[in-house]
């Protein structure tokens, strides 16, 4: 359990904040695939329902991603280049 925690100390230390929710999306991505998978061994249809939702948090898993590649490509570039002349005035 010691493992775990310094890892996940580590972790924090080294991450930014998108890389803790991009990693956050994918973990619950695959446990609620995996949950799906499990429940359409009992009954096929609260499978599909499950595996829908599964479906709908990767949605939204390479959505975020896409969203963020383009904050970082055109909105911060453009906004740190205009805080230095903002200070100076």
């Amino acid at each position: 359990m010691k493992q775990v925690m310094n890892y996940l100390v580590k972790w924090n230390k080294r991450s930014d904040a998108f890389t803790k929710l991009q990693s956050v999306y994918l973990a619950l991505t695959v446990a609620i695939f995996t949950l799906a998978a499990i429940m359409s061994l009992i009954s096929p249809r609260v499978g599909q329902t499950i595996l829908f939702f599964a479906a709908v948090s990767g949605l939204v898993f390479v959505a975020n991603g896409v969203l963020w590649a383009v904050i970082r490509t055109f909105v911060s570039p453009a906004i740190e280049a205009k805080a230095p002349s903002a200070r100076r005035k």
